[in-house]
């Protein structure tokens, strides 16, 4: 019998979901954080200088 969870009927199917209309998957593994405003810098530094032109 399948296990059906909060993963399985959520979490995958809608990573899934982001992942074909284009957004990349960021994984805790190689986040730099910053935890007093739950950014993540290492995505976050580069948008930024992208916008500045």
């Amino acid at each position: 019998m399948a296990v059906f969870n909060e993963d399985t009927r959520v979490k995958i199917p809608a990573t899934i979901q982001f992942l074909r209309l284009g957004y990349d998957y960021q994984s805790f593994k190689d986040a730099d954080i910053d935890f007093q405003t739950k950014i993540f810098l290492n995505r976050f530094k580069p948008a930024l200088e992208n916008l500045k032109g």
